[in-house]
């Protein structure tokens, strides 16, 4: 039975089942953002955002996000990111809905950017 329960996790659930959202790997993410073509949008609320960010990223917190984000043109796709990517997965289809481009979730959030692309 504690085997069950420590396998019963809603969280662990959600995060397993298909996703609007195709993940993208950080150091893949770093190539897109390099040509200039792919948006990238944080979804923390804006105390997180100001704490730290990835520099270019657009503030877009969950609590407050609108339908539909205005893109800039030259735009070819929209990735979504957070803390660790579980807020991300939780409003994939939300945030998928708010873009007509293909939509990406960066794995592992802000936490893997930092560890994997740029370290403080």
């Amino acid at each position: 039975m504690k085997k069950f329960l420590s396998q019963w996790n809603p969280l662990r659930r959600l995060s397993r089942q298909a996703s609007p959202l195709s993940p993208v790997h950080p150091q893949e993410l770093s190539v897109w953002l390099a040509s200039g073509d792919t948006l990238l949008v944080d979804v923390r609320e804006k105390e997180e955002f100001a704490r730290d960010h990835v520099e270019g990223a657009l503030s877009a917190p969950l609590s407050a996000f609108p339908g539909q984000l205005s893109l800039p043109q030259a735009v070819r796709r929209v990735v979504f990111h957070c803390q660790t990517g579980t807020r991300t997965r939780l409003a994939a289809a939300r945030l998928a809905a708010s873009t007509a481009l293909p939509s990406f979730v960066l794995s592992g959030g802000l936490n893997d950017w930092r560890r994997m692309v740029e370290p403080k």
